[in-house]
């Protein structure tokens, strides 16, 4: 595949999902399945870590941009996706029997780890949900398609025009889910705690956040540092 010209991302990517879809045949068939080890053996090719940029004033930009487009669903995923850091599959293949609007939260059981996690989401999102839901069938995929029962809606021209239009077309709706790890650990959780969070890898988050996160026990360290030599200086009284 690298020969015609994909990413190794996007090698890495297939081979995983080969490999997934097969595991379920797999725990049921003796022997394995042989597509299901050849994508097992596959050689996993290096990928570049992707460093993204997100301000404040550009979240708020596709928050208030998501809540103009036309089919408000989007605007759910686009919070959503902010406020848990969750993959998009995880969101966009709920159903309602997965959401509690009152506890805001969202329960998904089958992960990329394989761990199941609960979202949670703000009261502002549950209110928009409630709005842009007014029925709620138990059985019913939220981000499902109109057109074709069954089908999701991946909502890929929605956020290609969204981010056209903060002049941001270089943004990948996944890199709202490294501004979440980022936002943990500038709040002061550690790698580890931010990787639970968010249902990753350690050893990934570590990578590509490792740096971010010693600067900033750094930088704490230091201004912990300083107040304690001020408080240990003597206070200077004013002579009359």
């Amino acid at each position: 595949m690298l020969e015609n010209g994909y990413s190794p991302s996007t090698v890495n990517r297939n081979l995983s999902q080969v490999a997934a879809s097969n595991g379920g045949l797999n725990a049921r068939c003796s022997p394995p399945s042989a597509s299901f080890l050849l994508a097992l053996s596959q050689h996993r090719y290096p990928e570049p870590i992707r460093h993204v940029s997100l301000s404040e004033a550009e979240v708020k930009r596709l928050l208030d941009g998501a809540i103009a487009f036309k089919n408000r669903r989007f605007a759910v995923l686009i919070r959503i996706l902010i406020e848990t850091g969750a993959r998009r599959g995880e969101v966009c293949e709920r159903r309602w029997s997965d959401i509690d609007l009152d506890a805001c939260s969202i329960e998904v059981l089958e992960t990329k780890t394989g761990k199941p996690r609960m979202l949670f989401f703000s009261q502002e999102t549950a209110a928009l949900m409630r709005k842009v839901w007014p029925i709620r069938e138990t059985g019913t995929l939220l981000f499902g398609s109109t057109r074709a029962p069954g089908a999701i809606v991946t909502f890929k021209k929605s956020w290609d025009k969204l981010t056209q239009a903060i002049d941001r077309p270089d943004l990948r709706l996944h890199d709202l889910r490294h501004y979440r790890a980022k936002l943990l650990i500038k709040s002061g959780a550690t790698v580890d705690v931010a990787a639970q969070a968010l249902g990753h890898s350690s050893l990934i988050l570590h990578r590509r956040y490792g740096h971010l996160a010693r600067l900033i026990h750094f930088v704490r360290n230091m201004t912990q540092r300083k107040i304690a030599h001020c408080m240990e200086q003597p206070v200077m009284r004013a002579v009359w």
